[in-house]
Parts: structure tokens; C-alpha cells; sequence
């Protein structure tokens, strides 16, 4: 896969040692939390002690990116707090109950609230905020980020739901053994300009079907058509799931071989590793996950990840019981 050259001071925040401790020692003030249920009146602490005491330089970068986002659509953070003894990496991808301290679980929470609201999704992992991933081996031939055997196709994150994250984090905790993980991520910002006119036009009508995921299956929902592209040239957005979105015409299925073309021209491909976050912007990327060989010891890949919404109000009729977890799709969506 080829990978375009990044701009350094572009897309990279190099946490300097002094930044880093700073963090350190705000999140070791912070008490345990049990990431099954983090109250939303300490997630709306996290929030307050993020914007007030978070390291002014770092905070201003991340917020920028947000004002007046890069064409890459991600930025990467490095040298962040995570923790310095790990239990094994969960097998089943569930939290363990072996991690006894919270630097990357705080990481997330105080970096990713400095652009929105934290969003979690019933079906997602059990309805938790923070979510490990990490291979599970009866999973390897799946395309999905607990498999490993099989390249993970370029996607938008949650590409089915109706309100999808705006940001997803990623932090490394442990890279995988032989360093082959990578995490490829392109932006249609930089892709669109590879794109045929006549497929753009395509690309915009609602034309693709998309298939729910495999967290949806128990809910009965039905495939729903929609358009990739959306917005303006100069600032377009897409939605794509390149392994479960088909068009629904010859013209329809060209577009998309064009677009999935032009990603690959501009594709940023990297191994996350321990310490570092990277913070993509879901409107205008995709990623996705390469191949590797897990060994199942113990010390197998294991990052982190987080959505946020930059404004969750419009959604809070679908908020259950006052918290920042949405309600089960096949509650409310309209069967299509």
C-alpha cells in the first residue's frame, strides 16, 4: 500500500517531558474508575479539569485541529501518559480487571473532551466508553478490529448509525510483536482531488447501500441507502464501509473502485505505538487495520478507543437515563 509523506508539523504533537509529567501528575489525582459505568458527572469533571489544567500548548493544538483542521484529517499525539506496568492484553478484548491504574483510560478521556462530547453506543462493546482493541483468536479471519489474518478495509466508524462519532481516538498500550499493525488512514479532503467529476456526482446521490454491522445483528435492522459524499469540494465529507456498502448500479459500484482508488493514493499508514494517540476526524477519514500475527501470550497488540460528538444536544431525546450512552438503534431507527 502506498503511503503518502506526512507533514510533520502538520499532523505530529510531540509531548515534551515536562508536558508529559504535567499530565502524569493531573491524572494521578484523578480516583480509579470502573470503565463499565463512568458516571456522567465525572466525565463532566474530567471535561472541567482537562479545560482548566491540561498543558496550555498541548490543549491549543488539539483545539486547533478542531477550528481549522489539517488536510490529513488526523493528528498524532506522542510520548502521552500511559501506563507503566500492564497486566496481559485481554484476550476477549474486555476490560481486565488486572489493570490497576488509568493513565491511558484518562489519556483518552482529557484529550478527546477537548473536542466534544464523550458518545457511547448500547451495542458497542457492551455500551462501554473506552473500548480495547485487541486480537481475539477465534476471531482471525474476520474484518473487523478483533481479527487480524485479514487486511480491515477502509471505513467511517460506525458508518451505518445516523449519528456517528465526529472524533475516534486510538492509544497504543503495546504494538504488536513483529510490528506489522499498521493502521492505514486516508482523507477525502486530500483524495477528492483524484476523483472523477462524473463519480463525485455519483458518489452524492443516494446510491449505496450499506449493511448493518455485526453489533446490529440481534436488532433485525435492514440495509440502509445512502451517499458517500457530502459538503462542498473544498470541504467535503464522506461515509464508507468499503466491506459492507455496495452500489446499487454498474455506475454506482464504479464510483466507489474510484474513490477507494483515490484513498489509497493519499493513504497515511502507521504502527501505533505505546505512548502514542492518534485522534482522527470521522467525517473526513477513513482507516482501517493491516494484517500481523498475534501469538496469544499475553503480549499481543492492545490499544484504547474513544468516540466523542462535538455537540450531543441534538441527540439527547436518544440518551438513556440522562447519560452520554445512545439508545439501541432498533429502538428508534426507521425500518428501511
Amino acid at each position: 500500500m502506498t503511503t503518502s509523506n506526512m507533514k510533520m508539523n502538520e499532523t505530529i504533537i510531540q509531548l515534551t517531558e515536562t508536558e508529559r509529567r504535567g499530565m502524569e501528575q493531573l491524572i494521578d489525582q484523578l480516583p480509579p474508575i470502573d470503565v463499565h459505568r463512568i458516571p456522567a458527572d465525572h466525565l463532566r469533571h474530567v471535561i472541567k479539569v482537562a479545560n482548566d489544567q491540561f498543558p496550555a500548548s498541548i490543549r491549543e493544538r488539539i483545539q486547533q485541529f478542531q477550528r481549522n483542521p489539517n488536510r490529513k484529517g488526523f493528528i498524532k499525539l506522542t510520548n502521552v501518559p500511559v501506563d507503566s506496568s500492564l497486566p496481559p492484553t485481554p484476550k476477549d478484548a474486555k476490560p481486565t480487571t488486572d489493570k490497576h491504574t488509568y493513565r491511558s483510560e484518562y489519556t483518552l478521556l482529557m484529550t478527546l473532551m477537548l473536542l466534544g462530547d464523550p458518545i457511547i453506543y448500547t451495542e458497542e462493546k457492551d455500551g462501554i466508553l473506552i473500548n480495547n482493541i485487541c486480537p481475539i483468536e477465534t476471531d482471525g479471519d474476520t474484518t473487523e478490529h478483533t481479527g487480524s489474518k485479514k487486511f480491515f478495509d477502509f471505513h467511517t466508524e460506525n458508518a451505518y448509525h445516523p449519528f456517528r462519532p465526529d472524533y475516534l481516538g486510538l492509544v497504543g498500550l503495546r504494538s504488536d510483536h513483529d510490528g506489522l499493525a499498521e493502521t492505514p488512514v486516508a482523507s477525502i479532503i486530500e483524495a477528492i482531488q483524484h476523483v472523477p467529476e462524473t463519480a463525485i456526482a455519483i458518489l452524492e446521490a443516494p446510491l449505496f447501500r450499506i449493511q448493518p454491522t455485526k453489533m446490529f445483528e440481534q436488532q433485525h435492522i435492514k440495509a440502509r441507502t445512502l451517499p458517500v459524499l457530502r459538503g462542498s469540494r473544498e470541504e467535503p465529507a464522506m461515509t464508507i464501509h468499503f466491506s459492507l456498502m455496495k452500489g446499487v448500479s454498474e455506475d454506482a459500484e464504479w464510483a466507489l473502485e474510484c474513490l477507494k482508488n483515490a484513498l489509497k493514493k493519499v493513504v497515511v499508514s502507521q504502527v501505533i505505538q505505546p505512548g502514542e494517540l492518534v485522534i482522527m476526524d470521522n467525517r473526513v477519514t477513513v482507516h482501517g487495520r493491516s494484517t500481523f500475527h498475534p501469538r496469544f501470550d499475553g503480549k499481543d497488540r492492545w490499544l484504547q478507543r474513544m468516540f466523542v460528538i462535538e455537540n450531543i444536544k441534538p441527540i439527547q431525546h436518544l440518551l438513556v437515563d440522562f447519560t452520554y450512552t445512545c439508545a439501541p438503534l432498533g429502538d428508534w431507527i426507521e425500518p428501511r
